[in-house]
Parts: structure tokens; sequence; C-alpha cells
């Protein structure tokens, strides 16, 4: 029988989180605080995943290591699992994770497919930056992305000295 969903929400110094999980795999990281698929209750999953995320703002984590099972289309999929390779405190470019997806001349899907993204944060969309080197639109997702942008960079300049 397969597991049935839940979600919790969480603070941050960003402000909420909502993150969603189905047995051990996260399905969702939602800025804010969004009903999510299945019962509103913490599980082992999610307190996780929000220690882990409490951990990287805090600049004490690079990286997360917990399942995720985002709902998505093999394009999608391709572009996330790109993009989760992109080193910590690096950024590319839409055209350079397009091809990365094997998909070349998709740089303008790559846009879509990070929008899409339900896991914010886990899947380092804000590593993604326009061919000028800025970050893209300045909403509420993509003003975290540019902070964790931001921290990454800095923890790394730290780490040359």
């Amino acid at each position: 029988m397969p597991a049935k969903p839940n979600y919790y929400i969480y603070f941050t110094p960003f402000g909420p989180i909502s993150i969603g999980a189905r047995g051990r795999f996260i399905t969702a990281v939602e800025l804010g605080k969004a009903q999510l698929e299945g019962t509103f209750a913490p599980s082992e999953a999610t307190n996780r995943c929000a220690t882990q995320i409490l951990q990287y703002l805090g600049e004490k984590r690079k990286g997360f290591d917990m399942p995720l099972a985002p709902a998505g289309t093999a394009f999608q999929k391709k572009v996330w699992a790109a993009v989760e390779k992109i080193p910590y405190g690096q950024t590319r470019t839409a055209s350079q994770v397009a091809a990365a997806a094997g998909a070349p001349d998709s740089a303008r899907s790559v846009g879509t497919a990070l929008r899409a993204c339900p896991i914010a944060v886990l899947v380092p969309a804000h590593r993604v930056v326009r061919a000028n080197g800025y970050t893209r639109s300045e909403d509420k997702r993509a003003r975290l992305g540019a902070a964790c942008l931001a921290l990454e960079q800095r923890v790394v300049r730290q780490a040359k000295l």
C-alpha cells in the first residue's frame, strides 16, 4: 500500500514554508502557508527536510540528501536533475541547463520548467541566471532565490579567504 501524503508548515528566516511528503519522499516545498495534498501533520520526512533547509539558510549545509519525488513531465524532471548538478555557489544560464538536459534548443522551456518546480530551494533554480548574469523576475520565489544565491556566493568567497 503506498504511503499517504502529508504536509506541514515550518517557519524560516524568510517566512513560512509548506513541505509535502509521501512516505520518505519530499513532493513539495512551497513558500508561504500553502495547503498541499494530504493530511496536515508533520512527519519524519517533512521534519528532516525543514531541518536541512534551516541548516542551509544558516550556512551549515551546502546540499540536501533526502529523496525527492516531484510531480512533473519527463522534460521538467530532466531540467530539474540538470539544475541539481550545478555546484554550490555557481550559476548556469538557461541555455547551459538546456544543453545539460539534452535539449540544447529548449532554453526558453527551461524557465517554464523551473517555474513549475514544486520543490523550491531543494532544486536550486536560483543558480540559473539570465545570459546577462542577472536572476529572473522579482516575485517572492525569485527574491528568495536571489537571497540563496547571495548566501552561497558569500560562503564560497569566505572559504577562499
